[in-house]
């Protein structure tokens, strides 16, 4: 049974599923399965870095 997309991307504390409206959702499962890969390796990169504030983009 394939886990659908926004679980993989909850269980790596990526997104809520809670905060998440049906466009969200739409958007997110329609990731390839590298895509969601991908996501979770770059997040885990980042885990440790501080959030940027008062930078504008």
């Amino acid at each position: 049974m394939n886990t659908p997309n926004t679980d993989k991307l909850h269980e790596a504390k990526i997104v809520d599923k809670s905060q998440l409206d049906e466009e969200h959702i739409k958007s997110i499962e329609s990731l390839s399965d590298e895509e969601v890969q991908h996501t979770i390796n770059v997040a885990k990169k980042l885990e440790n870095v501080p959030p940027a504030t008062g930078v504008a983009f």
